[in-house]
């Protein structure tokens, strides 16, 4: 367009926005008339008015002449609302924790245009903020007009609890806007515990009990009634002030565990305070006592608190030098009785009396006991005296003394003593220097003369022996001096002394007098005892007299003895006697004294009938020869064996010989025994002996041997004796058939016993137990035997039958002769059924035998095997238990009933175990307990080589467990805290989940730097940072996967003040609820976690270290203990501390065990 061409600017607006072209402006609709400008245009400004939303139209440019449009045309123009410029916020006054309420923003520009705005939430100490922030959105709707913009209405939720909480919410463009209100807790959720001091407190301690009640956000719940319950206690209520309730009172006397039940609602808690034994004191039972020398005294000492609680410890006593004597402990150290507080010993003191000091003493406290020992009752009489000695002659001067002590050597003070003796009045002396006398005379008798001293209930007896004096008179007191020769005789002398006493302990000399004496008795000496002495001896076998002497030096006594023959006596050479039969034998008899003297007389023989055969005597009457004392006969015997009596008499005397007339020597044999006889059978050999006279040889020897195998094996050579004449040999046959050979010998003579053994009855009977075990479609050999009961075989006939049968069967014979052995054979063709057949065995005169055969199934095949009940299981829980059953058959369907299958348990290709079970009744049983290890276990089931069914099944994890790294923390403020929780089951399998980290308290705004939300399905664990705030004090947090959760509390404290806390799972172990179905290794307690070798120690609760596992490896990062001391006993319900030392880093952490 030409430079100053005349145009119209047409324009519409209807929200007074104002047009300017050139130096015409207008706000309402019309047109402006303006040059073009040097090149060919115009230009203009709209400024829209301030109401968002107006629209203005720009109609066009039309050359002023003509109308005709020139420009652009027909542009519409829509008023936005401007930058946001304020902010409105409406809230409730009063808010519940972590429960959404509406909130109501309003943005406007500066023109009150409703606003867009992007808006963050922020506060202080206002916990989660949901939702953080909320964007008011605007924009061009259809019909080209401005929608939205200006207010944000939804809900939010707070979850710290506050009054006078503020909100400030800021807009992109940094323009805020604040709201003030209440929080108030939300319902009450939790309940914590404290106890000050502590969990262990001295017995009548003062302690406080607090209970903090919270919501769900860890809010305080304030003015909230806490029941407080307890044995000995009586119930009582406090009311929380800023969320704490506390309950202050004194502990008991007794040490033990104070078990303290609060509630609020339904929440309950346990508090339990260990009491333990206050600051220990030393007493005793006596500080000083009086004793007696070596008798024990009882020591005790005492080691309580102040409340007489037993004290632990160990007493050590000792002796405090110096000593009157040894002494002795009965212990050098005892230890303190844990349930009455003492320990005692005895003291022995020494022998001498005086003053005895022991000093017992545990840790630094003592205590002195003092013990005077006196001497001990006068117990024994030291020595007694006697003057001139305890021997004298009768008639002498005497002094007896005696000394006192006690039993330990010590003298006795001034003591009466009294005497007393037979023949001495009782009289009393007095002790000097612990010594009593008495003096007296002996009287003239000789003897033993005791004298008694008393002392109290001490006595001591003093014997003198009062001795004869010398010797004066010998007396010969021997009777009876007439006696038989060989006599046994006594010669006996008195010597006394001039009192009469008997002089005891002299020696007597006794000398023989002639020839008949000195022949019989050497001279000797005797001792006299009693005063008589005496000499004993026997008289010769020569009559006379016989003189002896005795004397002491000029004493002397003769004494003469005369011997007198004997009695005479009927003697003979012999009473019994044998001999051949026909031959003679010379008889004697003797008549004499004992001493060999002969006697005189006339001998009468004679024959007793009745007598075996006629026998004759030489003569019927003898004289005794006075030389010899003897008379003899000749006697001829009979030719009969038997006895031969002869009688002989001389005066009154009577004797009897017997002779036994013998067999002469073997003339003549005769034998008999059987020629044939059954095997087994008892047979008799006999062979006959006899004289000339044909008297049978009695008592004759035989020897029999056997001749040949059969008579070798059942006889051995052996003799036997002739009974009557007749040797016999009795023995039982063997049990083979043959010929059996026995020769008897007997001085050259020799006699053969030949017996046949022929077989016994026949019997018919399978080989074997006729029982014959087969599998269907085979053939078996069927075997019997005909033999009697030894076995010898006998010839027959067998036929074979078929009995009942499962299937069609044949036999390869149905008639068949025995063998050489005995034996008859057929084999039967089985058919393909399995089960009993029976084929009967037949042979003439002998009863039938049947034979069964057992058809067993033929091979197992994969085809006829199933399986029996619910099918394998695809699925299965770590450390479960599969169970199935298969039914096998062979190729005919017939049942298998023996074997074993073999089952193999596959995971990936390692074998992890190979079960075998038993066939029954064509059934084989699968039981396994799978392993711990999740994952794809593959179960073959072989009979042999043959793979008869297999199955797969999924191991599933077991039920998880959720623990953590640790429970508890102390950090500075603001550090960053990587928290980490595990999600496994017992046995370390990963469980998949998904984990939810929320912050449930915190002093400041703390933050998340990293969260990892997804089980990491290798680690099997999940971790998060957590940034701790600016102020110190406790930042909880929890972490969930389900319905499982863990808490974390981190404390942060000033620089110095913070620790670490070792992880302990479960706490408190639980030990009678323990879930032995899913932890059947339980119970127990693990320690964690740790990525190398570490050392833990237990410790009780009165600090004795009870346990130590050094350098243990970490299973899945922690290490497990079996709640066992170190003696492998279970340790008892109480509080422990757990102590572990891992890569230099050391960890504490205590925990309870309940039973």
């Amino acid at each position: 367009m030409a430079l100053g061409t005349s145009v119209c600017v047409v324009f519409h607006s209807d929200s007074f926005g104002t047009f300017s072209f050139g130096n015409t402006s207008t706000t309402s609709s019309g047109t402006i008339t303006i040059q073009t400008g040097a090149n060919g245009q115009v230009s203009g400004t709209y400024q829209p008015n301030s109401l968002a939303g107006s629209k203005a139209v720009f109609v066009g440019v039309f050359l002023a002449s003509n109308n005709t449009v020139c420009g652009t045309s027909g542009v519409s123009i829509l008023t936005v609302p401007a930058a946001i410029a304020t902010i409105t916020v409406t809230t409730p006054a009063t808010w519940t924790a972590g429960t959404p309420d509406t909130i109501s923003i309003v943005a406007r520009d500066s023109y009150n245009n409703p606003a867009t705005a992007t808006l963050t939430f922020t506060g202080s100490s206002l916990g989660i903020i949901t939702p953080t922030g909320c964007v008011i959105t605007g924009g061009v709707g259809d019909g080209f007009v401005w929608q939205g913009g200006g207010t944000w209405t939804d809900a939010v939720s707070f979850t710290k609890a506050q009054s006078q909480a503020i909100l400030n919410v800021t807009a992109q463009n940094g323009k805020t806007a604040t709201a003030t209100f209440n929080i108030l807790p939300a319902e009450l959720a939790t309940m914590s515990t404290a106890i000050v001091p502590g969990t262990v407190a001295v017995v009548g301690s003062l302690v406080e009990l607090r209970v903090g009640l919270s919501d769900r956000w860890g809010n305080p719940v304030a003015t909230t009634t806490v029941n407080w319950e307890s044995q000995g206690l009586a119930a009582t209520t406090t009311q929380t002030i800023n969320g704490t309730a506390s309950l202050t009172f004194t502990l008991g006397t007794k040490t033990g565990e104070y078990i303290v039940r609060a509630q609020a609602g339904t929440l309950t808690a346990t508090i339990t305070i260990t009491a333990i034994i206050g600051t220990p004191i030393l007493s005793q039972n006596l500080t000083a006592c009086y004793g007696t020398v070596n008798k024990q005294v009882n020591l005790e000492v005492y080691l309580r608190d102040g409340a007489g609680n037993p004290c632990p410890g160990t007493a050590a006593w000792k002796l405090i030098e110096p000593l009157p004597a040894a002494a002795s402990l009965s212990a050098t150290t005892t230890t303190i009785d844990i349930q009455t507080g003492s320990a005692s010993i005895t003291l022995t003191p020494g022998t001498r009396s005086g003053v005895y000091v022991v000093r017992a003493s545990v840790g630094t406290l003592t205590a002195t006991f003092t013990i005077t020992a006196a001497p001990d009752e006068p117990a024994t009489i030291i020595n007694t005296a006697i003057t001139p000695g305890t021997t004298a002659m009768v008639g002498s001067q005497m002094v007896v003394s005696i000394g006192l002590s006690d039993k330990y050597g010590n003298q006795a003070a001034t003591t009466t003593v009294t005497w007393q003796s037979q023949g001495i009045a009782a009289t009393t002396t007095q002790t000097m220097n612990g010594t009593a006398s008495l003096g007296f005379t002996l009287g003239t008798r000789s003897g033993v003369y005791i004298v008694k001293a008393q002392v109290g209930t001490l006595t001591a007896t003093i014997t003198i022996t009062a001795i004869p004096g010398e010797p004066a008179i010998m007396t010969i007191m021997t009777t009876g001096t007439v006696t038989g020769v060989i006599s046994q005789v006594e010669l006996r002398v008195g010597l006394s002394d001039q009192w009469g006493n008997p002089v005891a302990t002299k020696t007597i000399s006794w000398q023989p007098i002639g020839s008949l004496t000195t022949q019989i008795l050497a001279a000797t000496t005797t001792q006299t005892i009693n005063g008589t002495a005496s000499l004993t001896f026997t008289l010769g076998t020569k009559t006379g007299e016989y003189i002896v002497r005795a004397s002491f030096e000029t004493l002397t006594a003769t004494i003469t003895i005369t011997a007198v023959p004997g009695i005479p006596r009927l003697s003979q050479s012999f009473t019994h006697d044998s001999r051949t039969v026909g031959s003679g034998m010379s008889l004697e008899i003797g008549y004499r004294d004992e001493s060999g003297n002969p006697g005189s007389g006339t001998v009468e023989w004679s024959l007793i009938e009745p007598l075996p055969a006629a026998a004759f005597l030489s003569a019927t009457f003898t004289t005794i020869n006075p030389q010899t004392g003897s008379a003899t006969v000749t006697l001829t015997l009979g030719t009969k064996t038997g006895e031969y009596m002869v009688r002989l008499r001389i005066g009154a005397l009577t004797a009897t010989i017997t002779i036994t007339a013998l067999p002469g020597e073997p003339a003549t044999t005769i034998t008999h025994g059987p020629v044939v006889a059954v095997v087994n059978s008892q047979v008799e050999l006999r062979m006959g002996l006899f004289d000339q006279y044909g008297n049978s040889v009695a008592t004759t020897t035989v020897n029999w041997e056997p001749v040949g195998t059969l008579s070798s094996q059942i006889l051995a050579a052996t003799t036997t004796q002739t009974t009557n004449g007749t040797a016999t040999l009795g023995f039982t046959l063997g049990t083979k058939t043959g010929e059996y050979v026995v020769k008897a010998t007997y001085d050259g003579r020799i006699n053969t016993f030949t017996i046949t053994a022929i077989h016994g009855t026949p019997l018919l009977f399978p080989v074997g137990s006729g029982q014959i075990t087969g599998r269907v479609g085979e053939g078996c050999l069927l075997e019997v035997k005909v033999c009697d009961e030894y076995g010898n075989p006998a010839t027959a006939t067998v036929s074979w039958e078929l009995g009942l049968t499962p299937a069609t069967a044949t036999l390869s014979a149905t008639n068949t002769i025995t063998d050489e052995s005995g034996k008859a054979r057929t084999t039967i063709i089985l058919g393909d059924t399995s089960g009993t057949y029976t084929v009967r065995a037949k042979a003439d005169g002998l009863s039938d035998t049947v034979l069964q055969i057992i058809a067993m199934a033929g091979t197992p095949t994969e085809s006829n095997t199933t399986w029996v009940g619910p099918p394998p299981p695809a699925t299965a829980t770590a450390n479960g238990t599969i169970t199935v059953a298969v039914s096998i058959c062979d190729g005919y369907e017939n049942v298998v009933k023996e074997g074993a299958v073999n089952w193999v348990v596959i995971r990936g290709t390692n074998t992890v175990a190979t079960i075998t079970t038993n066939i029954v009744e064509g059934k084989a049983e699968f039981y396994c307990k799978l392993g711990t290890i999740a994952g794809t276990y593959t179960v073959n089931a072989k009979f042999g080589a043959i793979l008869l069914k297999s199955f797969s099944a999924r191991v599933n994890p077991g039920i998880p467990i959720l623990f953590q790294n640790f429970t508890t923390k102390t950090c500075l403020p603001g550090a960053d805290i990587p928290l980490e929780i595990g999600y496994r089951d017992a046995f370390g399998n990963v469980v998949n989940g998904t984990v939810t980290w929320e912050i449930m308290q915190m002093p400041a705004t703390a933050s998340w730097s990293v969260i990892t939300p997804i089980i990491n399905p290798q680690t099997g664990s999940s971790t998060a940072t957590l940034t701790v705030g600016s102020l110190t004090g406790a930042y909880v947090v929890r972490a969930m996967v389900g319905s499982l959760t863990v808490s974390f509390t981190i404390t942060a404290l000033t620089e110095g003040g913070a620790s670490d806390e070792l992880l302990i799972y479960p706490n408190p172990v639980k030990v009678q609820e323990w879930d032995k179905f899913t932890y059947p290794d339980g119970p127990w307690v693990k320690f964690g976690r740790f990525d190398g070798q570490v050392t833990v120690r237990i410790y009780d609760v009165s600090g004795s270290l009870i346990r130590i596992m050094e350098n243990v490896p970490p299973d899945n990062f922690f290490v497990k203990w079996d709640l066992k001391n170190d003696d492998g006993v279970q340790v008892n319900s109480g509080i422990y501390l757990g102590i572990t030392i891992a890569n230099g880093k050391k960890m504490i952490g205590r925990f309870a065990v309940i039973r």
